[in-house]
């Protein structure tokens, strides 16, 4: 039976829409303060006001947990052991603690874990939206919730619902208990891997074989090779069947390209991260291949890659976290070997 430690704030139940709320009416700003300025845990800018209110009892008061978040609780219920993880001032703990026991009677006590040091706790998988949380997590399977104030961090397991979660654990499950698995066309072959590991490589040779298509892809990053640039309102304001944030920017593939391309029939080969590739199985037949290099051959290839020292740094210090991706993929392409295209090919029927 899997243990889960979920975290409170911004996971079960929000916390920083409401300090933005209090901060717009007692504060006023012009234009008003959104909760995507908050996008880094420092909270810099004008977003520093909210800072203030973490220390008033009238923001917690402010909380209340949805039916969709208890409904959540109970589905791990039923797969596990949940622990609620939640850090708090000394002050509000008596606070929470009611809060915690109103919303989920159905938890006992003593899965109440109170503190700020939740690197100490071990679970088999952790969800939070804490980024150095997930990044110090002693948990087997850390699970980040994409918020504004983690975007920045790359390439771990990520999501960005409850569904996401639910379906990545599904994954995780069968990776413990069942083993590889194939797929056969029409399907996803979603190419995971570390930044330097060869993804784009990979498509490309899977794009010159009869029966597979790489679809465009595109980013509001302006300098990404092979990709589409889209400025960020044109990128929001286009159905994408699932999008992610990768070193700060959006990247994104339209519905009616992979839809159009599955219905001839054919493999539609994606290099996405593994938060991309969980939401793809959750509408199509997906394939999660993790593209493996030594992991000094990718250290290698993100100091060479033409980006900023700030980005090469993100995806070094993330990289760790990154490698465990592999365990939960369905097959691994090793990409140093002499023919990486066949020995994927074993996984297709």
């Amino acid at each position: 039976m899997l243990t889960f430690g979920i975290d409170f704030d911004d996971v079960l139940c929000d916390l920083n829409i409401h300090a933005v709320e209090l901060a717009n009416r007692e504060h006023p700003m012009d234009p008003p303060l959104r909760l995507e300025e908050l996008d880094s845990w420092e909270l810099s800018g004008r977003a520093q006001v909210v800072k203030g209110y973490y220390d008033r009892e009238d923001l917690y008061r402010k909380q209340t947990v949805t039916e969709e978040a208890r409904e959540f609780v109970r589905a791990l219920q039923e797969q596990g052991e949940v622990f609620i993880c939640t850090a708090i001032r000394p002050e509000f703990m008596g606070l929470r603690v009611r809060q915690i026991r109103e919303a989920f009677p159905f938890i006992p006590e003593d899965h109440i874990m109170m503190g700020s040091r939740k690197s100490l706790l071990q679970f088999d998988v952790t969800l939070d939206d804490g980024g150095h949380n997930i990044l110090e997590s002693r948990s087997r399977f850390p699970v980040l919730f994409r918020k504004p104030w983690n975007h920045r961090i790359t390439g771990i397991m990520a999501v960005n619902s409850y569904a996401d979660f639910l379906e990545l654990l599904k994954q995780i499950k069968h990776s413990l208990v069942q083993g590889r698995r194939t797929v056969t066309a029409p399907a996803v072959v979603a190419l995971v891997g570390p930044s330097g590991a060869g993804k784009r490589t990979l498509a490309k040779a899977l794009s010159c074989r009869e029966g597979f298509v790489v679809p465009e892809n595109y980013t509001t990053n302006p300098d990404a090779s092979g990709h589409r640039y889209l400025a960020e309102q044109d990128f929001r304001n286009t159905d994408f069947l699932e999008t992610t944030y990768y070193g700060g920017f959006l990247y994104g593939t339209r519905k009616e390209d992979l839809e159009r391309a599955l219905e001839t029939g054919e493999y539609l080969v994606l290099p996405m991260d593994v938060c991309g590739a969980v939401t793809m199985k959750r509408f199509y037949p997906t394939l999660l291949v993790y593209c493996k290099a030594r992991k000094e051959t990718i250290i290698g290839n993100i100091l060479e890659k033409d980006i900023s020292l700030e980005e090469k740094k993100l995806r070094l210090i993330n990289l760790d976290k990154e490698l465990l991706n592999e365990q939960i993929c369905d097959c691994t392409v090793d990409m140093e070997e002499t023919d990486p295209v066949r020995e994927l090919m074993k996984h297709l029927k």
